[in-house]
């Protein structure tokens, strides 16, 4: 065990991850994902201009 493993040992108990439960529109988003639903891009230029985000800017 290193030293940056000892302190994160440390912390991880001093600060518990809590699993947060996904809500509707994300399960919805996900399940549309699973079943091949979505937006499918050929570029990654593609992506850019089906998300509307202006690369120059």
């Amino acid at each position: 065990m290193n030293l940056s493993e000892f302190i994160l040992s440390y912390l991880r108990m001093d600060f518990p991850v809590k699993a947060k439960a996904p809500n509707k529109k994300t399960l919805s988003a996900m399940k549309e994902a699973e079943e091949g639903g979505g937006i499918e891009c050929d570029s990654i230029e593609d992506f850019w201009e089906k998300m509307g985000i202006d690369r120059s800017a």
